[in-house]
């Protein structure tokens, strides 16, 4: 699930786990929001993102964001 609550960043939950991706959210546009993925590098709870995680997170966003109706995009 994702969650907005400021428009410089969003957090996801991923299989229980919590991650606040960085980015710029959007009012109004064809676009909710704009993910940087280079700057997702650790979990909320401190361990560092692995590569493979780090892809698996970008594919959960986009599949959430879908299911939200949300329109992300990744820079």
């Amino acid at each position: 699930m994702i969650t907005i609550p400021s428009r410089g960043y969003l957090d996801l939950d991923v299989g229980g786990q919590t991650i606040r991706l960085q980015g710029e959210g959007f009012r109004q546009g064809p676009v909710d929001f704009v993910v940087v993925g280079a700057q997702i590098r650790r979990w909320d709870d401190g361990a560092e993102v692995t590569e493979s995680e780090r892809e698996a997170i970008l594919d959960h966003l986009l599949a959430c964001a879908a299911r939200q109706g949300l329109t992300i995009e990744i820079d």
